[in-house]
């Protein structure tokens, strides 16, 4: 999408998105819009994909508030204290469905921006 619109994408530098789901959801939200108002999307897709990103602001939020830095799951344990109380109760059905619904929002972007018309200048 960056490229689509001639902008940059370095997650890793400093005051980026990094591996902040909610910063990752702006960007891609930013550059969408761009495209969008560039005509390098057609309009007709656009309420879908709006639904998209509204359902995956949700799952973002649900898993923020389970572990918002994305570090509890990979350090489960820190100086010898687990991170999660032991009566921490997981839903792991919501949050692979709210995974699921992310994916639908990134195939549907990757959908379409690969029409060759669109992305490519073909037919």
């Amino acid at each position: 999408m960056c490229e689509l619109n001639g902008s940059s994408f370095t997650p890793e530098a400093k005051g980026c998105e990094g591996h902040s789901l909610e910063k990752l959801h702006k960007r891609l939200c930013m550059e969408y819009s761009k495209a969008l108002s560039a005509g390098h999307v057609p309009e007709k897709d656009h309420d879908v994909i709006e639904e998209y990103f509204a359902s995956t602001e949700r799952g973002i939020r649900l898993f923020d508030a389970l572990d918002e830095k994305s570090t509890k799951f990979r350090y489960p344990i820190d100086r010898q204290i687990p991170v999660f109380r032991e009566d921490t109760e997981i839903n792991v059905l919501e949050m692979k469905n709210a995974c699921d619904e992310a994916m639908g929002l990134l195939g549907t972007v990757i959908d379409v921006i690969a029409r060759p018309s669109v992305y490519y200048g073909g037919p």
